[in-house]
């Protein structure tokens, strides 16, 4: 398999020996777009058949997955992603969960609603956690001190 390097160089290489294959106009390409997007409306198998291809992609190549969805989501690279991840000791930054054995509950990227920016790498738990109190300290701070405040019951 050729690197992301090589696979650019060939691709600049076969689009120059073959550019009457390559070479839309913006309206071409955008007439191209607009059919293919009535069709994936319109045709269910057509859409089927895409997302089954889609899905088949992505599990034969879940780093990809996983850098795309990360630059795209959080503009974070790999490398920025794992330097936060050895910065947190490969651990959870509020509990400290470490089973990375699936990757759906550890680790997750955090990150502010508002400013868009990363905060650190949780739990699955923790990171729902802070949403179903929508960041907020001062729920955060109240919900503690319920549970300071409140001692389990004892009713049996």
């Amino acid at each position: 398999m050729r690197s992301s390097e090589e696979n650019k160089k060939y691709m600049e290489e076969y689009y120059k020996k073959n550019p009457e294959k390559f070479k839309r106009t913006p309206e071409q390409q955008a007439e191209h777009n607009r059919r293919r997007r009535e069709r994936y409306a319109k045709d269910k198998a057509y859409r089927e058949k895409l997302k089954q291809q889609s899905k088949e992609y992505w599990a034969k190549f879940p780093e990809k997955k996983k850098k795309s969805r990360i630059r795209g989501q959080y503009d974070m690279s790999m490398e920025d992603f794992e330097e936060l991840m050895a910065l947190q000791n490969g651990a959870c930054a509020i509990c400290g969960h470490s089973d990375m054995s699936d990757k759906n509950i550890f680790p997750v990227v955090d990150h502010c609603h508002e400013s868009g920016k990363v905060r650190g790498l949780l739990c699955m738990n923790c990171n729902q956690g802070l949403g179903k109190f929508k960041d907020s300290t001062s729920n955060l701070t109240a919900a503690m001190a319920y549970l300071i405040r409140n001692k389990p019951l004892n009713l049996g």
